[in-house]
């Protein structure tokens, strides 16, 4: 689960687009690419999920990890139970079950010790979130749709790539620094650097070998 704490002070980059990430090493092996089936709720614009997926993918490429997207009717979620070796991310307005004053931006269920194959990521809890921009007034504060989008991109992208790591590493654990911290700063869901969201070695050759064991998923 990952989940947010009010920062003290914040100074968001509304303008303009993240920094860019990091290039795939050339010399890094080839990892079968991962597919993921993509439900979201029909009142949340299409425009962030857009976002959202390509702000994941980002945080992923340095590791060579790749995804491939396959938006899906959201109707059709509720049709079909979720499966291990083959994940689907929900997006909608499920909030998840908060611990203390945190509130959950993402989550996965484990079954034993094994994730279900569900990676939820809450529209609403983000939401909120972003709307306390600027301090107590934030929110009342004035933005425009693209300003919106761009924090709520970030914010559920850095969300959804946490998730998909406890995915992978089929790992309810979180550390202290990287993509697998587990709180997280305001400043750091919607700051244009991505630093603190890195892959680190070990936890990169695990994922490598879970992809591998599970491809094609």
């Amino acid at each position: 689960m990952l989940s947010f704490i009010a920062a003290s002070s914040v100074t968001a980059m509304l303008a303009g687009s993240p920094e860019p990430a990091a290039q795939r090493p050339a010399d890094l092996p080839t990892i079968p690419t991962v597919t993921i089936s993509v439900h979201s709720a029909p009142s949340i614009s299409p425009a962030i999920i857009d976002q959202t997926l390509d702000e994941a993918s980002a945080i992923w490429r340095p590791t060579g990890v790749t995804f491939k997207w396959q938006k899906v009717d959201a109707r059709r979620a509720e049709a079909t139970a979720p499966q291990p070796t083959r994940p689907r991310v929900m997006i909608d307005d499920r909030r998840g079950t908060p611990r203390g004053a945190a509130s959950p931006i993402g989550w996965v269920n484990f079954v034993d010790d094994e994730p279900d194959g569900d990676i939820h990521v809450s529209h609403a809890n983000a939401d909120r979130m972003v709307l306390t921009v600027g301090g107590v007034n934030g929110a009342t504060r004035r933005m425009t749709p693209a300003e919106r989008f761009l924090l709520m991109g970030r914010t559920l992208g850095r969300a959804l790539a946490h998730e998909i790591g406890h995915y992978l590493l089929k790992s309810k654990e979180h550390t202290t620094n990287g993509l697998m911290k587990g709180r997280r700063t305001l400043k750091e869901f919607i700051d244009a650097d991505r630093g603190g969201f890195e892959v680190d070695t070990s936890q990169r050759e695990a994922i490598v070998r879970r992809i591998r064991e599970l491809a094609p998923i």
